[in-house]
């Protein structure tokens, strides 16, 4: 507690309901966020886990195409946690993650895509989604896409090392027709799906930053318009900097205040 005496104080506190402060303390505690694509991440990496247990049990690992699915799956696996890290960081299960360029968690980033919205819907008139593109992987795309690979997975992938797990390139147990295309096929679909996974990474980094970048210049604006009210200081130093094409713009909109 505090060291000053409180008599006579009054502690300027907003009043809320007992249901108010239950739902507040609840965000207090750390239990008002989930992930949305925990479920498909999870399935996911059970199926990875399953996968490379398979591959684990082939008779030749060291053929070309094993080695090569493996690292597929190894790469696919790599990028399902870093998509785990980044979806449980914008949809606030972890609200203290920042991204890889510090791009804030789940509370910066609400405010600068609301912030990114409502400057858009004033500078454009425009009544339009500006919001979710922040937050878009986990909103649909990756479980959609997360789910597509598991299935993959499990009705391809473990069927096709499970029906070889003897094959060598030589002997009795020659590659068995359509072998190695077979495995070059779903090798490709598991690269494919590693590299959509990190593109909805950089996709939902890039659209913060983006709505950020909007909202700074639009924030800048209304501070030049803002500045008139200032003529001792602000104004004086954007009476420095500013182009004569803003200031006459500035002349304007001052005018258009206090028509004559």
């Amino acid at each position: 507690m505090g060291i000053f005496p409180t008599e006579g104080c009054t502690i300027q506190a907003a009043k809320y309901t007992d249901a108010e402060k239950d739902l507040i303390q609840t965000v207090m505690d750390g239990n008002a966020f989930l992930n949305p694509v925990k479920g498909s991440i999870n399935s996911t990496n059970t199926s990875i886990s399953e996968t490379q247990s398979l591959l684990n049990s082939v008779q030749y690992p060291d053929l070309p195409q094993w080695s090569g699915l493996s690292a597929s799956i190894s790469s696919l696996s790599d990028q399902v946690g870093s998509y785990n890290t980044h979806s449980n960081r914008i949809s606030g299960k972890n609200l203290t993650a920042l991204g890889p360029n510090d791009e804030p968690g789940f509370m910066g980033l609400y405010g600068i895509a609301s912030a990114n919205n409502t400057a858009r819907e004033s500078i454009l008139e425009k009544n339009e989604d500006n919001f979710s593109p922040v937050f878009n992987s986990i909103l649909g795309p990756a479980s959609s896409v997360l789910n597509s690979v598991t299935d993959t997975i499990n009705n391809s992938v473990k069927d096709l090392i499970s029906l070889n797990l003897g094959v060598t390139s030589s002997g009795a147990n020659e590659y068995p027709e359509g072998f190695t295309a077979s495995v070059a096929e779903v090798q490709t679909l598991i690269s494919a799906a590693a590299s959509s996974v990190a593109n909805f990474i950089s996709a939902d980094n890039s659209s913060y930053t983006s709505a950020l970048r909007y909202v700074e210049k639009f924030s800048l604006g209304n501070m030049i318009m803002s500045s008139t009210q200032d003529p001792c200081f602000g104004g004086k130093c954007m009476d420095n900097v500013l182009t004569p094409g803003v200031k006459a713009k500035l002349e304007i909109v001052e005018s258009e205040k206090n028509p004559t």
